[in-house]
Order: structure tokens, then C-alpha cells, then sequence
């Protein structure tokens, strides 16, 4: 891993040595870890942001990366927590999002069974957040990130603060 330090912000991200992988994948990687800055308008001089990540899976195809921390906004009352997720193509350089893992339809009916229990929500509403999970990041940084870890998939909803700011949420197809 390397880390990105400026002030108090920090952001840890994965650094592949392997010489057959690309420089520009290590590029990507390091490009999706800090976009938490923009996305987040962190201000460098002020706010206070600790990113560590942890890879929890990484085979020759691909790299799954978390990043679970908190950021401490100038004049902000609490720290607030952040999760977000990156699983890379290694050959192709290009992001894996949600929908290459698991129908958004099939994961939107199963946070509205009674196997998953949240704050109320629609359907429609549970399927739109799904099909913009994970990156690229594109004007808006997603609500919800995910990977796939032992043939389950981890995906994160937002909530209000008081819960936590996110919740993990775990699907297995096999199982459904």
C-alpha cells in the first residue's frame, strides 16, 4: 500500500508490484481512492480524513479494495463515517461494479424481503440505487459500493448517522 498525505488527510490505497500489471491499473486504483476528496469537497487545510484500506480479495483477474474511515469536517459537530469500495479488472483496467456481480432487480427484491430488513423503501427506489453503485465516478459519487468476497456479495446502503452512516448488507445467490 501507499498513502496520500496532506495535513490531516490521509487516504491508504493498494500499489501493485507485479511488473505484468499496467502502471496505469496502480493509476486507476490511486485515482478511485482520493476521489473521496472531490466528491466529499474536502477542504485539505481544514477537514480532518482518515481512509485505510484493506484488500479483501486480489487474484490475477481482479482486485477488490475497502476503504472504511471517517472524516472530521471544519466546524462539523461529529466525525462521519465513510465506506466505499473499487474491484478492478487487472487485465482491462476497468472497473467491476454491482451489476456485473448481481442483478440490481434481484438485490433491490431482496433488501425488501423479509431475509433483509431496512428503513422502508419502494422497489423502484431500492433498483435505481443499485444500477449506480460503485465506480467510475461521474459528476456524483455513488451511495452504494460493493464486492464480492467467498461468492457473497457485500454491498453498503447509506442511513442516517445515528445508525452508523452506512450498513453492510450481505447477499449469497446460491442461497436465494
Amino acid at each position: 500500500t501507499d498513502t496520500y498525505q496532506n495535513g490531516n488527510v490521509s487516504i491508504q490505497y493498494p500499489v501493485i508490484s507485479d511488473n505484468s500489471v499496467k502502471p496505469e491499473i496502480n493509476d486507476h486504483l490511486k485515482d478511485n481512492a482520493l476521489s473521496i476528496l472531490k466528491a466529499w469537497e474536502i477542504d485539505e487545510a481544514k477537514d480532518t480524513l482518515n481512509i485505510p484500506c484493506k484488500v479483501p480479495s486480489a487474484t490475477k483477474n481482479r482486485i477488490t479494495v475497502r476503504y472504511d474511515g471517517n472524516v472530521m469536517t471544519d466546524g462539523g459537530i461529529h466525525p462521519t463515517a465513510i465506506f466505499y469500495t473499487n474491484t478492478l479488472s487487472l487485465s482491462s483496467g476497468s472497473d467491476i461494479g454491482l451489476s456485473y456481480l448481481a442483478d440490481p432487480a434481484t438485490l433491490a427484491s431482496y433488501v425488501l424481503s423479509d431475509d433483509c430488513t431496512f428503513p422502508e423503501t419502494d422497489a423502484e427506489t431500492a433498483a435505481a440505487l443499485f444500477q449506480n453503485a460503485d465506480f467510475p465516478y461521474q459528476e456524483t459519487f455513488p451511495e452504494c459500493f460493493s464486492y464480492e468476497y467467498e461468492g457473497s456479495i457485500y454491498f453498503s446502503l447509506p442511513v442516517a448517522h445515528a445508525l452508523g452512516d452506512y450498513i453492510l448488507a450481505v447477499y449469497t445467490p446460491e442461497n436465494k
